[in-house]
């Protein structure tokens, strides 16, 4: 799949998958039924982690800092098939493909919009920035990083400048007081302890 959808072979999903040909395309009739069952798995993926996120206990900015590690952590060990995925799908020539990455990149904004804005009720997060815009710069910041990551051939540690890109969101979205008390947005929810022992 790296080398790009219209390259996609049998022989290099067999070798992906250590499935055979026949069990293969006996669940999937064609590379779109493919891309579309990946893209599902993506956006149910999205859709449980920000349940977990919006009703996990902890200050809002620490949530979304675990998200994005998780969102980068994912990308790791996936080798930044989500990201492929994602904008094959968006530009591919099959609405349903389409509205599906679109439905995705819906659950993450809205997902991250609604942290947010918990974070002004709590008086994390600035009270006085558009949360849907927020929530767009924090889609931009993880699925650039991981693009340039998976264009560049993970040639650079994902995580290289994990904490310079979210020193930087977080000096942007928090509240003053936030930007006094440095450890909001450092330290993992408890609840949320990721594979590996990774926070």
């Amino acid at each position: 799949m790296e080398q790009g959808l219209e390259r996609l072979t049998t022989d290099a999903l067999t070798a992906a998958t250590g499935l055979s040909a026949g069990g293969i395309f006996r669940h999937f009739n064609s590379k779109d039924d493919i891309l579309l069952q990946l893209m599902e798995n993506i956006h149910a993926s999205l859709v449980t982690a920000f349940a977990e996120l919006r009703d996990s206990p902890g200050p809002a900015l620490d949530r979304l800092r675990t998200r994005l590690r998780q969102h980068f952590l994912q990308a790791e060990r996936r080798r930044g098939i989500g990201f492929l995925t994602t904008n094959w799908a968006l530009y591919a020539d099959n609405p349903v493909l389409v509205r599906k990455a679109q439905e995705a990149a819906d659950v993450l904004l809205n997902g991250v919009a609604d942290i947010l804005r918990q974070g002004q009720a709590e008086g994390s997060v600035r009270p006085d920035i558009n949360v849907e815009v927020a929530a767009e710069l924090f889609r931009s910041m993880a699925h650039g990083h991981v693009g340039l990551w998976t264009l560049r051939g993970r040639s650079f540690p994902v995580f290289a400048s994990f904490d310079d890109l979210w020193e930087l969101y977080r000096q942007a979205i928090g509240s003053p007081e936030a930007q006094r008390d440095k450890s909001q947005g450092f330290h993992a929810v408890p609840s949320m302890t990721l594979p590996n022992g990774r926070a």
